[in-house]
């Protein structure tokens, strides 16, 4: 039975150097060539590396740390990163449509137009990242934290947005067309001029939140916290608190000022 136990433990070390060893390898070609499309890069310590204009499309980057590396420009399409680490790197305009990135570590990042076309961010970290005009379309994105993160001018259509945590996040004209928004926290978050047309937004908290001049028609209000959110010249037309009613006319004004909601004479709402 020892001589079984240790050729199992011999067995998982030599694994683990050969394991270590292809992907240091590659870590190197990648340096070296800036082209490591679908490299086993598990693991690998790529952090402050000068990574710009790089090809990993379908690389393998789960659990890596690329921490405050320079990523400008890259290709990182279809790749798998779970659990990787980009905490403060920069990937201004990176490709990364298609890619799975659940759990991914994203903290102080500037993502700057990156485009991210169908992947999967579920529970993905972005406190304080700069997001600004990012193109995030058709994603899953459940449970992720925006904290405190800039999203002005970002594309959020059709995402899957369920209890994700975007309080004091700036959302100021971004784009979250049918969005699925349940039980979200946009606590304190900024949403000035925003587009939500038919975002579902029930049981969210939108309290102290910033909807001036935001577009909200055919959106669904259900016990949805709306306590100090402002409203004015915010449109509401067509906007139910109920799902599965239709009411023409839209979100009648007494039911956003019941709940706290603020709004004036430019609301677009039922009197």
């Amino acid at each position: 039975m020892r001589k079984s136990g240790l050729t199992i433990c011999l067995a998982v070390l030599c694994f683990g150097q050969i394991a270590w060893g292809a992907g240091k390898d590659n870590a190197n070609r990648l340096t070296a060539t800036r082209e490591c499309e679908e490299c086993d890069l598990k693991g690998a310590d790529l952090h402050q590396l000068n990574l710009e204009r790089v090809q990993m499309e379908k690389a393998d980057l789960q659990k890596a740390n690329l921490e405050s590396a320079n990523l400008k420009f890259s290709n990182l399409q279809s790749c798998s990163a779970e659990g990787a680490s980009f905490k403060g790197a920069d990937l201004t305009k990176a490709e990364m449509d298609y890619a799975d990135l659940k759990n991914t570590n994203f903290e102080n990042a500037v993502l700057t137009g990156a485009h991210m076309d169908e992947v999967d961010l579920s529970y993905a970290n972005f406190k304080n990242a700069d997001l600004s005009e990012a193109y995030i379309h058709h994603s899953e994105i459940e449970s992720a934290s925006f904290e405190g993160a800039r999203l002005n001018g970002s594309n959020l259509n059709k995402g899957d947005l369920r209890r994700s945590n975007f309080s004091k996040a700036d959302l100021g004209k971004a784009r979250l067309n049918l969005t699925r928004l349940n039980d979200a926290n946009l606590s304190n978050a900024n949403l000035e001029s925003a587009e939500l047309f038919m975002a579902n937004l029930s049981g969210a908290n939108l309290e102290n939140a910033n909807f001036k001049k935001a577009g909200l028609r055919d959106v669904i209000f259900h016990n949805t916290r709306l306590k100090g959110a402002d409203f004015r010249g915010a449109d509401l037309l067509q906007s139910i608190t109920q799902p599965g009613t239709y009411v023409p006319e839209g979100i009648r004004c007494a039911s956003i000022t019941e709940e706290g909601g603020l709004i004036d004479g430019t609301t677009k709402c039922v009197k």
